[in-house]
């Protein structure tokens, strides 16, 4: 009865704190479920001398010593009070652990990954609907988006919609037509706002769920050409959006800046490649200015940041961080891909749903945005809680 109430508890924590992920202005909300869901799981720990997860696996145990690397070349580098390295070891590691293990706890097993799955579909759904309704309103015609926003816009639905296509592949009759009506919604909506890294991500999960969708072989086919001439009506009556996709579109100076700035941060990690130089952001921020003006490789960019997250790891941790790191994704991908349904001949659309969304958010944030490890650890964790056994628990 108490384990029941512990993993009930659990499991609501979790949920509430993945939808106040993607909704802003609660992070106080965001952090009383969090701490709420820790409790439960700690308690339910205690209780059941388990941690309710399957705690060996390669990718948690990346997560663990990824966090331990940089504590160890933050030591090394001995050039920060200990307290400037507290507030960047929680948000970019400890943070995702905890998530790791309390997602893992809440959704042990397919089943309970499945049902994780239908709710984040449903969730992306709930947020198309918000956005509408809160940016769509306030989108003038002689204004484009912002593209600070375009890009939170995108983040979200790039996250979301992987599961929506797993809905679709698992629907039959109205319910699947529903779903792909839902999915050419979301897929125009990136195209409307215009941010070229969602494009890319987008179609590489187009490209994932085509391969594996043997049945419905021309599904992005379908997807490109209805969602294309949804967004052609769009533009239809938001001129200026539309003017700002096309210039956007052929503009170059943000790559050339990103590629500088990527190059920038390699130079500044050489004289410490292998344990980094510790999480002093700051430093590195002061670093990175005086390098490129001394040099001119680089643009003053206004974050000073390499905008990628395998070389913010090069920089702080080295190519020992960047090793853990790596594992930890591509033992996730990999292990994805070995996960079987029950129906022979038919793949596992929740396994393909977590996998096409690590990509994105590999592509999205890992790549192309200065992004942190939060979201992607729930996906870790939900791919780390499948598998073709009865129960992984530990």
């Amino acid at each position: 009865m108490l384990r029941d109430i512990f993993i009930s508890v659990l499991r609501v924590g979790a949920i509430v704190l993945i939808v106040f992920l993607f909704f802003d202005g609660y992070e106080k909300y965001r952090n009383i479920a969090l701490y709420i869901s820790l409790i439960s799981w700690f308690l339910l720990s205690l209780a059941t001398f388990t941690l309710g997860f399957k705690w060996k696996n390669i990718a948690f145990v990346s997560l663990i010593l990824l966090m331990f690397s940089a504590i160890i070349s933050s030591s090394l580098s001995g050039n920060a009070p200990a307290a400037k390295v507290l507030l960047p070891l929680y948000t970019m590691y400890l943070m995702p652990v905890m998530l790791y293990a309390i997602v893992s706890a809440a959704f042990n097993g397919m089943d309970k990954a499945k049902m994780l799955c239908t709710f984040l579909a449903l969730l992306g759904v709930v947020r198309m609907f918000y956005t509408v309704f809160v940016y769509g309103s306030a989108i003038g015609v002689s204004a484009p988006i912002d593209n600070e926003t375009a890009k939170n816009l995108s983040l979200t639905a790039m996250f979301l919609i992987p599961f929506m296509f797993a809905q679709y592949a698992e629907g039959k009759g109205i319910r699947g037509v529903l779903w792909f009506i839902i999915a050419i919604l979301s897929f125009a909506g990136l195209l409307f706002v215009g941010v070229r890294a969602s494009w890319v991500a987008v179609f590489l999960v187009g490209f994932i769920w085509t391969v594996f969708l043997r049945e419905k072989r021309f599904f992005s086919v379908k997807l490109i050409i209805i969602s294309a001439i949804v967004v052609l009506i769009m533009f239809r009556f938001y001129p200026a959006q539309f003017n700002h996709v096309r210039e956007h579109i052929v503009e170059k100076n943000t790559i050339s800046m990103r590629l500088s700035a990527w190059k920038t941060t390699v130079d500044i990690s050489r004289d410490s490649l292998i344990t980094g130089h510790g999480l002093d952001t700051a430093l590195m921020r002061d670093k990175f200015v005086k390098f490129a003006t001394a040099t001119g490789v680089s643009p003053l960019l206004p974050k000073q940041w390499p905008d990628n997250v395998f070389l913010s790891i090069l920089y702080m941790q080295g190519a020992v961080g960047v090793f853990f790191f790596a594992v930890a994704l591509f033992y996730s991908i990999i292990h994805l891909l070995t996960i079987k349904s029950d129906v022979i001949g038919t793949p596992n659309f929740t396994a393909i749903a977590i996998m096409s969304a690590i990509v994105a958010e590999i592509v999205m944030r890992v790549f192309f945005f200065d992004g942190n490890i939060i979201n992607l650890s729930i996906l870790l964790a939900m791919a780390g809680s499948v598998s073709n056994k009865a129960s992984i628990s530990e």
